[in-house]
């Protein structure tokens, strides 16, 4: 293989943020032979160097973790106390498409479990779920009504891979979380409504109204 050309791309490699990854090019000798694993690290690196952010990245059901520095003076209620920062590891966030082919065009709409991700409430009552618009725009999410307040909330989007993404807040606000690293996952069925237990002298008749359509049954 050429070595100019390795040389070119690991020293390109090697100025990024993800160069820790590779080998470094002090490890190559004249004459040593590239593995076709390392060839393909370095391009999938560059590849991920130059990856724009596309709304179909982000589309779909997310398990998320997220990490909150702010007061410690609370306790919410989902939110674990690690040390001196507060730590969700299980939540889910729903990304979901408008009826047009980019967010920019109209903004496509998230909800959240409860507690959200989003947001460390200083009040229990208020770490419930969210739910909002967004726009993603060069790579940078821009959310509306978070937490339920009328206002854009940008965070950077870094997509780790196919399965994982990395949301970072851009704008500190006292409750809004640091960062969110979430996972692809399947969708959680929407629980039934309207439960009804009647006896009937012989069992227990038992209805409901689903409100899924993704579930195998019930028990």
């Amino acid at each position: 293989m050429n070595k100019l050309l390795v040389g070119t791309l690991l020293a390109f490699t090697c100025l990024s943020s993800f160069a820790d990854d590779l080998k470094v090019a002090d490890d190559f000798k004249s004459g040593d032979l590239v593995s076709a694993d390392t060839f393909n690290q370095i391009f999938a690196t560059i590849e991920k160097i130059n990856r724009t952010v596309v709304d179909s990245d982000l589309v779909g059901v997310w398990s998320c973790s997220a990490v909150h520095l702010g007061n410690s003076s609370f306790d919410a209620t989902g939110w674990t106390k690690k040390d001196f920062i507060y730590e969700l590891s299980t939540s889910q966030v729903n990304f979901t498409a408008s009826s047009s082919s980019t967010s920019k065009e109209a903004a496509y709409t998230f909800t959240t479990s409860s507690p959200s991700p989003f947001w460390r409430k200083s009040s229990s009552s208020s770490n419930s779920a969210d739910t909002g618009t967004y726009i993603l725009y060069d790579g940078m999410l821009v959310t509306k009504n978070l937490g339920g307040i009328n206002e854009a909330y940008p965070l950077s989007v870094e997509v780790v891979s196919d399965t994982r993404i990395i949301l970072t807040a851009l704008w500190k606000a006292n409750e809004l979380s640091e960062r969110i690293v979430c996972d692809s996952a399947e969708a959680v069925p929407a629980s039934p409504t309207s439960p009804t237990a009647t006896n009937n002298k012989t069992g227990i008749n038992l209805a409901w109204t689903d409100a899924s359509s993704d579930e195998t049954g019930f028990k």
